[in-house]
């Protein structure tokens, strides 16, 4: 009987030493279809898709961790994380820091504002406008004027938050990502209305650490084959079809 034991030990043992684990943020600021929360506080959507996907060819464990969008990159600096999805090298304070994966998908930035509003079609409509942002973000194409008064930014922690706002009077208009905002459009059916004028595609990655080379190389094949795969157009047509 102590042999028996002794052997499911080391069989146990050795299996918690040679499984590996995905440690993947999930930022606060991410809004529907990219995460959504149960009333039983369980996540899913887009950005758990593609973690339980990335897991499941890593035959890795996928742990979740929830944090503020500004503590995000120390988290991955600091080996407390591997993985951050989605996002752009330009969005970060310190792209340097970390290794990309290739482009999985892209999105333009929409400005989203009231229906029965005059539209927005260009830079100089915006003049001293206050635009709804989120929280930690980085917008390369207004950080000029927003920095010289020209826009005012006005940030709250999520998208629905900055609709919701726009909605009541208190903004003028919204940036929102197109994925996220047609999501939100094709749930609420809002009276509002969305233009690109300003903006142009832009790729979304995978942030990921480098204090592991081997699991990040392992990461980076992996979304490389499932981005082969057409995994996040699929999952993504999925989202927003219904």
């Amino acid at each position: 009987m102590k042999i028996i034991c002794l052997v499911l030990l080391i069989i146990t043992t050795s299996f918690s030493v040679n499984a590996e684990t995905l440690r993947a943020i999930i930022s606060e600021s991410n809004t529907p279809p990219y995460i959504m929360i149960t009333s039983n506080q369980e996540y899913s959507g887009l950005v758990i898709d593609t973690l339980e996907e990335l897991g499941r060819r890593l035959d890795a464990e996928v742990k979740h961790f929830p944090i503020p969008r500004g503590r995000v990159e120390s988290w991955l600096n600091e080996d407390e994380a591997d993985i951050w999805c989605f996002l752009n090298p330009a969005w970060v304070t310190k792209p340097e820091n970390f290794d990309w994966s290739v482009s999985l998908y892209q999105t333009t930035e929409v400005l989203v504002s009231r229906q029965n509003e005059t539209p927005f079609t260009s830079m100089a409509t915006l003049y001293k406008k206050r635009i709804g942002t989120t929280r930690g973000f980085i917008y390369p194409q207004l950080e000029a004027a927003f920095a010289a008064n020209q826009l005012y930014r006005d940030d709250a922690i999520s998208l629905q938050q900055n609709l919701e706002r726009l909605q009541q009077g208190r903004l003028d208009a919204v940036i929102a990502d197109s994925i996220t905002y047609q999501y939100y459009a094709l749930k609420h059916q809002p009276l509002l209305t969305a233009s690109t004028f300003w903006s142009t595609p832009v790729d979304n990655y995978c942030a990921i650490s480098k204090i592991n080379p081997e699991m990040a190389k392992k990461i980076n094949n992996n979304l490389s084959q499932m981005q082969q795969d057409n995994f996040f157009k699929k999952r993504i047509e999925l989202y927003l079809s219904h």
